[in-house]
Parts: structure tokens; sequence; C-alpha cells
């Protein structure tokens, strides 16, 4: 079974998708960063299963594109407001609201709501709100029912729902049928679907006519 388990991980890791299971809350391992809390906000987060609900996702950009929220992910659950800067190592779920920016080198997901800025690998929007600039060195997604006010940056960009500011993206951005896009769109390749508006300009770099 451990050698049947590797090469699973193995095959996983080599094509960058990875399923969540739901796994027991675990104690925060020592020396983990813990987000600092004002007094006055319930500072209770703890790591605890968070599954990537996919009725509302958008379809990933394609099979090696793939945002995930580990088992052991730091959670702030619905109801709960936690006041930033949070600095973090590993994946971090927003149900509840954080009124500042956060920074981590893994994956983020947003069901509440964030007013701050979002700095991590992967960011998924997912029937919340994020009123800030978001930064990704791969892919943000962005559900039908969400909202994001400021620039979006990033490797790819797959979205189906309403941006009100500028996307910079390295490679592809995808407009599905239910994005609104009030801003301009700088990207090597833009895939618009019938249906998606657009209220600003579109660039495509490297191109030369």
């Amino acid at each position: 079974m451990d050698r049947q388990h590797g090469l699973k991980a193995f095959l996983n890791e080599l094509f960058g998708v990875w399923r969540v299971q739901a796994a027991p809350a675990s104690a925060p391992q020592d020396g983990a960063v813990q987000p600092d809390v004002q007094p006055d906000v319930q500072p209770d987060i703890q790591p605890t299963p968070a599954e990537v609900p996919t009725s509302h996702s958008p379809q990933p950009l394609g099979d090696d594109v793939r945002s995930t929220i580990s088992p052991n992910a730091t959670v702030i659950e619905a109801g709960k407001t936690v006041v930033g800067p949070l600095a973090l190592e590993g994946d971090f779920c927003v149900r509840g609201s954080v009124d500042g920016d956060i920074r981590t080198t893994g994956n983020v997901l947003i069901e509440g709501l964030v007013k701050g800025s979002v700095t991590a690998r992967n960011i998924t929007v997912q029937s919340g709100g994020l009123y800030g600039d978001l930064d990704a060195s791969g892919t943000i997604f962005l559900d039908k029912d969400s909202l994001t006010v400021g620039s979006l940056s990033a490797d790819a960009i797959d979205t189906a729902g309403q941006i009100k500011g500028d996307i910079h993206v390295q490679s592809l951005a995808l407009l599905r049928e239910s994005a609104v896009l009030t801003g301009d769109i700088e990207a090597k390749t833009v895939k618009i679907k019938p249906g998606a508006a657009i209220g600003g300009k579109v660039h495509i770099t490297g191109c030369n006519s």
C-alpha cells in the first residue's frame, strides 16, 4: 500500500493535480505561523478541513492548472472577523471576513469577504467578495457569484464573475459567459466566451501587428 500510495503521490505531483479529501482537524504543528489578530476579534483560528466546492466553480483552464486547498488549511470560519495583515505559510480559507492584506506561499480560497490585497500561489474567489488587488504566481479563479474590486495579476486567469479593475496576465485570460469586466485586460492570449462583457481595452502582449 505504501508503494502504491507513493506512486500516486508522485504522479499527482508530476501533473500538478491534487484532490482534496476531508480529514479530521489537526492541531497546528510546532513552529507554524499563525495570523496576528487584535484582542477584540476572535483569535481561535485553527487548521481545519477545507474542501473546495465544485458546484459553482469554473472549470479549470487545463488539467495542469487547478486550485486546491489542503485539508490542513488555516480557516476563518463563517461569522468570524480577523484584522490583518496576515502573513502565512501554507493554504488559507476565508469563510468569514478579513480586514487587511493576506500574504501566503500557498493557495487561498475566499468564500466570504476580504477587504485587502491577497498574494498567493493560486487564488479562488468563490461566491465571495474581495476589495483589493489579487497577485498570484499561478492562476486566479473567479466563479460566477464573485465580485472583485481591484487589479488582478497572475500567470493565468479563469473568470466567470464580476471584476472592477485591470487584468494583467502572463499567458491566458479566459472570460466565461457570465463574466463582466470593467477595466482593461492585458494577456498573451485572451479567450472571450459569448455573453461575456468587457468595458475596457484588450491588449495582446507579444503581438507585432
